[in-house]
């Protein structure tokens, strides 16, 4: 038996796909283009929360920056004082004139704000109570203040003897004391 000879310029024929394959492959297509499109979606959702992922054409919103506030420096009153007393006479022995009580308290406002400084100096006299001298001042921080005391008494009195008498018998010291109080304090908190 011989084989049947196709003609050379005849094409071939091809087996013709089944009903199945065809519906299988457009299946294929449609989850692969489902899955595109959710992950697009994906993508496009994480670019829009963001920033750092944000185009140049989706506005970006700024975070508030939530921080403390800093801490407000407490007032700190305080400072040291030294004080210093004398006497002064006149040249006129006729008794008319008037002798001198002095002295000075020197202070050093030491703290963060300006205080308001009650002062007291005393000096003594033998067997009474001691002449007192009061003031009031005003130091900012880091201020070193001279306050003066300056109290004319009448020569022809017994003041200065007094006082001389008092040192006479406590060993020659000048017998004075200086006594510094914060009463208030003003202007605002220096550094902080």
């Amino acid at each position: 038996m011989t084989t049947p000879e196709y003609p050379q310029n005849l094409p071939v024929p091809q087996p013709k796909s089944s009903g199945r394959k065809r519906g299988l492959i457009v299946i294929t297509c449609i989850i692969a283009v489902i899955v595109i499109g959710i992950l697009l979606a994906a993508l496009g959702n994480t670019s829009q929360h963001n920033p750092g992922n944000a185009s140049g054409n989706q506005p970006v919103t700024a975070q508030p920056v939530t921080s403390e506030p800093a801490p407000v420096p407490t007032p700190d009153p305080k400072g040291t004082y030294v004080g210093s007393c004398d006497y002064t006479l006149t040249s006129d022995f006729s008794g008319n004139g008037y002798d001198h009580l002095i002295g000075e308290i020197d202070l050093h406002n030491t703290g963060n704000i300006g205080t308001v400084d009650k002062l007291r100096i005393t000096w003594p006299q033998e067997g009474y109570p001691p002449i007192v001298a009061k003031r009031t001042v005003h130091s900012k921080p880091g201020e070193h203040l001279a306050a003066r005391f300056h109290i004319a008494v009448p020569s022809s009195g017994n003041v200065i003897t007094l006082l001389q008498s008092w040192q006479e018998s406590h060993g020659m010291k000048d017998g004075c004391t200086y006594k510094v109080t914060i009463t208030d304090t003003f202007g605002t908190v220096q550094g902080g």
